[in-house]
């Protein structure tokens, strides 16, 4: 109990200067918590569901100095605001297969605490240098290596890559479970035949006593990262570096085993609606209990909320052709040898899955008079230009408002597709609510959530792929506010394509500004 106080301690009040405003305790208090003994840190991870735990093992905690302790906590709940988690997981979905994503990790948790420490603990440890000078002074930071400061995550990524090869290590080559130093066999360090007689090796083979054994097997890497702090071929800067780390890292990729990359594209997608839920949530306790927000944090907290502004369109195509991708890349099985013959019969000699080489994409449009026409003319234009470039792409119209007011297979010559929105009916001002256009799309719908006597599609539609919503944002998101999400939300990924004068939330994870 009383270990277990300190962390509330210091997540409620030691973080604040005066106490009880303490936003970075309020940030890691929306996470799911989770002691973890044994762990020897304290971390923020994502579920494979997308949902954020804040690990911690209680017994290192307690251990640290109470200086220590409130950087940690800030330290974690900068992970949370940057994104770092999702971020890392784009990595994961990169690499070709985990143990090249195993040789990067090590730079990524670098990386990751450079951009953290210099735009959220420099500032912090700055304006109070007597009470955190002596703790802080381990941590990494990107002056080390003369890296400039104010960079991003990705950024100290490539400088770190960069400043490895012209000290001549190759990361792509790094053999994991082979290295160069005291703990490394004869063989794996390279340096040939040890010399000794046949009985000698038997002898060294069996591994001496028993409390050699464990010795060697607590000295033994347990990780990438213990391996190149103990690997001579490692540039000792890196070394010290990977040594300097702290709180330590823990490895993400046991989350995502056995995942596919939709699957992990949909954890992402939920982490990043997660994340500003919690930031949202945590602003929201501290303005109320009239605390005061960082300046540092604050620009932080501003760039996790806002819109992108990356043109929609780019953002739309480049989305629809990455979801294309992974789908294909999902389907895609090995053949069967044995049934390879059977291909010129046009059956896939495919023993248990077919390819799949369609892609369906779900398409709902707010009626409501609040979307003008040049908006939804501009909108339609471009779904209309996609649809025509990405073979095997197909779509489903639902026109919506407060219920389901028409629905149809697009084709060339669909009515929502003419240059003027006259083919698509309208029906006034307000009422709009998401929820049975996404019961539409979940397969869940009832007569309650269509107009009476609207068109409807009466064959079997493929599950979506996609799911599009072109809105104003003009109704509830969240469902304690009577909204969709996250109980409605699609297995698939979700875009909000909102209008230039349209309202976003924070639920919302992948908007668009449409014309903006």
């Amino acid at each position: 109990m009383k270990t277990q106080n300190a962390l509330s301690e210091v997540l409620q009040w030691a973080c604040s200067p005066r106490g009880g405003n303490n936003l970075y305790g309020r940030i890691l208090n929306g996470c799911s918590r989770k002691p973890t003994p044994g762990l020897g840190t304290a971390a923020v991870a994502l579920t494979p569901q997308g949902k954020y735990l804040f690990l911690y093992d209680l017994e290192w905690f307690t251990a640290q100095p109470r200086a220590f302790q409130v950087l940690v906590v800030v330290h974690e709940a900068a992970h949370l605001v940057l994104e770092h988690i999702p971020r890392v997981f784009r990595y994961m979905v990169h690499f070709d297969d985990h143990k090249q994503y195993k040789r990067y990790e090590p730079i990524f948790n670098i990386a990751m605490d450079m951009a953290v420490n210099d735009v959220a603990l420099r500032p912090f440890v700055e304006q109070n240098r007597d009470y955190f000078g002596d703790v802080a002074k381990p941590l990494v930071w990107p002056e080390q290596r003369d890296y400039p400061k104010n960079k991003t995550f990705e950024e100290y990524t490539a400088l770190l890559i960069e400043d490895l090869q012209e000290h001549g290590f190759d990361v792509d080559a790094y053999r994991i479970g082979e290295f160069k130093g005291a703990q490394s066999s004869p063989d794996a360090g390279g340096s040939g035949d040890s010399g000794d007689s046949e009985e000698e090796k038997e002898s060294k083979g069996s591994g001496g006593s028993d409390e050699e054994k464990e010795e060697k097997e607590e000295k033994a890497p347990q990780n990438v990262s213990e391996q190149m702090m103990q690997d001579e071929s490692v540039p000792s800067w890196f070394r010290d570096l990977l040594r300097q780390q702290a709180p330590g890292h823990i490895s993400h990729l046991d989350i995502v085993e056995g995942m596919t990359e939709s699957e992990i594209e949909r954890a992402i997608e939920q982490a990043k609606r997660e994340g500003k839920r919690i930031v949202n949530s945590a602003v929201e306790q501290t303005h109320k209990g009239r605390g005061v927000i960082p300046g540092h944090l604050q620009h932080l907290i501003d760039a996790l909320l806002e819109e992108p502004t990356i043109p929609w369109e780019v953002v739309l195509r480049g989305m629809l052709k990455s979801s294309i991708s992974a789908k294909l890349r999902e389907s895609t099985v090995m053949p069967n040898a044995g049934l390879a013959h059977l291909e010129a019969d046009l059956i896939e000699p495919y023993p248990f899955y077919q390819r799949d080489m369609t892609f369906h994409i779900d398409l709902c449009v707010d009626t409501s008079g609040s979307v003008s026409d040049t908006e939804y003319i501009q909108f339609m234009g471009e779904i209309a230009g996609i649809l025509r470039a990405e073979e095997g792409v197909s779509a489903r119209f639902i026109a919506f408002d407060h219920a389901i007011q028409q629905e149809e297979l697009l084709s060339s010559d669909s009515s929502a597709f003419t240059d003027s929105p006259e083919g698509m009916r309208r029906y006034g001002y307000g009422g709009t609510q998401f929820n049975s256009v996404l019961r539409r799309v979940l397969g869940t719908d009832t007569e309650d959530d269509w107009l009476e006597d609207a068109d409807r599609i009466t064959e079997r539609v493929p599950t979506a792929d996609l799911v599009i919503i072109f809105t104003d944002g003009y109704a509830p998101i969240s469902s304690d506010k009577g909204g969709p999400i996250p109980e409605l939300s699609p297995p698939a990924p979700l875009i909000w394509a909102i209008t230039p004068s349209g309202k976003t939330h924070p639920d919302m994870v992948r908007t668009l500004q449409i014309g903006g």
